[in-house]
């Protein structure tokens, strides 16, 4: 679920991460040809081949004077009714996961910069952000969760002659 990533520094286990490393923040995007509100709306969207399921999840707003934590709650749960999920999504959840973060720091430059004035150090995700597969077993967001993978892929892309520390698996 939610929450910003965290830096992961010796001895503050606890150091937040930026904002926009919540999947929940909600600041608008185009993705697949559509505007989402959040990256966890999209995510959640994702989930399902059915069209009408992702334009109903869309069609959820932040309603005025809520938190984005609360809409990205509203949409997290929404995206729990529906037993339709995809086939693949185990397969696909990381890798969409990704690709709406990077979605969203290409449209937005501020996020770039906040995103990138974390230089090199190590981010984890949230607590909460494991889930349970199918078998029973536990999966955590790997080392380099979406965020932080947008991050050098970023670099990548503002500085092409340069070799972050980190490099990108993605292309």
């Amino acid at each position: 679920m939610g929450g910003p990533c965290r830096i992961a520094e010796p001895g503050k286990p606890h150091t937040r991460a930026p904002p926009c490393t919540d999947n929940f923040q909600v600041r608008k995007f185009m993705f697949d040809g559509r505007e989402w509100e959040s990256v966890e709306q999209c995510y959640q969207a994702m989930k399902f081949n059915d069209r009408s399921i992702q334009e109903k999840l869309r069609s959820i707003k932040k309603k005025e004077g809520d938190k984005d934590s609360k809409h990205g709650m509203d949409v997290w749960n929404e995206g729990q009714r529906y037993k339709s999920v995809r086939k693949d999504w185990d397969a696909v959840k990381v890798e969409m996961m990704y690709r709406a973060n990077l979605a969203k720091y290409m449209q937005h430059r501020d996020l770039q910069e906040e995103l990138l004035s974390t230089g090199h150090v190590e981010m984890v995700g949230a607590p909460s952000t494991g889930w349970k597969l199918k078998s029973g077993a536990t999966v955590n967001w790997p080392c380099t969760p979406a965020a932080p993978a947008a991050a050098v892929e970023l670099l990548e892309w503002q500085n092409p002659n340069e070799n972050p520390r980190r490099t990108s698996t993605r292309r």
